[in-house]
This record gives C-alpha cells, structure tokens and sequence, in this order.
C-alpha cells in the first residue's frame, strides 16, 4: 500500500501508471496529513516499507543519490519474504 501526502488522485494514478513497480499496488490519499503525522514523517518524500501484517520494517526520510535503486532493493526482499511465507 501507498499512502500519499499531497498529490490528488489523478496525480498518483498518472504516476503509478509510469512505475512498473507499483502496478497492482492499493493507493491510500492522506490528504488530511494524519498517517504523515502519526508515524513521525518529517519530510516528503518519506517511505514506510511494511510487512503483510502492516508491521514497519523500514524507514527512508527524503531522497537522494542511489534513492531509487535502495527503495527498488527493499521492496524486491519484501516481495521475497512474503512469497517465502506462502
């Protein structure tokens, strides 16, 4: 699940649609900026990678060199662990 701080429906739809990633993934607007301040988000963009029993098990606050790459390689071990427990 994807929970976005910000951007209107259309936005997010327009970029998931880009991200092959992302296909398939359930998008939760957080328009009111709840989510963001309950899990302690200091900075967009802030991703929270989390397991199938919604348990956090990772954090990056902000981007930067290699962003893509690192968020690409803790979503792929994610994937695995959850494909491993089926």
């Amino acid at each position: 699940m994807i929970v976005d701080v910000g951007e209107g429906e259309a936005t997010v739809q327009r970029w998931l649609g880009k991200e092959k990633l992302f296909r398939n993934t359930v998008v939760t607007l957080d328009s009111e900026k709840r989510a963001y301040a309950r899990w302690g988000a200091d900075r967009l963009p802030t991703v929270f990678v989390m397991d199938q029993g919604d348990i956090i098990r990772h954090i990056n606050r902000g981007h930067g060199k290699g962003y893509a790459a690192r968020l690409t390689l803790w979503l792929n071990k994610r994937m695995a662990d959850i494909e491993r427990l089926q």
